[in-house]
């Protein structure tokens, strides 16, 4: 049986490995990045749903599970993943290797919520920060400050995931997240049980029965498209 040493070197191992593939590749590809050193803000969540979009549409992507808990991997091979550290399902790779990236545009990436994150993933083109309240807030007031002071011409997009604003509690949260000052996603992802559920089946939150109803579904839809059109439309959420 693993301890918790050896999955922390392995990880780390895992971690050098990137950097270092990032330095000497370049820009070959796009290399967008969902973090926050906060966990519980869905990070998986939205990295799975881009995959899973990725294989409707049959674009060809890589996804990167950073994360040593293999949620992403786990979720995204169907609750199947028989621990090889590459896997091809439908039109994407989902690695936890990183010398097993390939030749496609756009590789999207799952990071663990460590401090050593932003350092490690110097050449990330996009960081996508999930938020959903204050302590997550807080969090990625620092992940910003050093995504700007590491590689200032990163673009970085706050997303305001799980977060109901129907509710007094919700708009409070979605006034704490206006007040970090960088490019706001233009869609809220609205706390749901359906993704929980999608979760469980492992199927994304719209192809469950019932799920491509809910906003959740449909705003998590929209994002995985603009994520695999590279994150090109620009806009600050407006409460529409």
């Amino acid at each position: 049986m693993r301890n918790k040493s050896e999955d922390f070197l392995q990880l780390l191992i895992i971690e050098i490995k990137f950097y270092i593939f990032l330095v000497f590749l370049g820009d070959s590809f796009m290399k967008i990045a969902i973090y926050n050193n906060k966990g519980g803000v869905g990070k998986t969540s939205l990295t799975a749903h881009v995959g899973f979009r990725a294989m409707e549409t049959k674009q060809s992507i890589t996804v990167v599970d950073a994360d040593k808990q293999s949620n992403a991997m786990d979720w995204l091979t169907g609750g199947d993943w028989d621990g090889n550290s590459t896997v091809e399902v439908g039109s994407i790779t989902i690695t936890k290797d990183i010398r097993d990236i390939g030749a496609d545009d756009l590789v999207v990436i799952d990071c663990p919520p460590s401090f050593e994150v932003v350092q490690n993933y110097p050449d990330v083109d996009v960081w996508i920060i999930p938020v959903n309240g204050r302590f997550s807030v807080i969090g990625s007031m620092t992940v910003i400050d050093e995504i700007k002071a590491i590689n200032p011409k990163a673009r970085i997009v706050i997303i305001a995931n799980m977060v109901d604003v129907s509710t007094k509690f919700g708009k409070a949260q979605l006034d704490e997240i206006k007040k970090i000052g960088v490019e706001l996603y233009k869609l809220i992802i609205p706390r749901h049980d359906i993704v929980g559920k999608a979760e469980i089946a492992t199927q994304s939150a719209w192809s469950i029965p019932y799920g491509s109803r809910s906003l959740a579904a449909q705003n998590l839809k929209l994002f995985a498209e603009w994520v695999l059109n590279g994150c090109k439309a620009r806009g600050v959420y407006n409460g529409d």
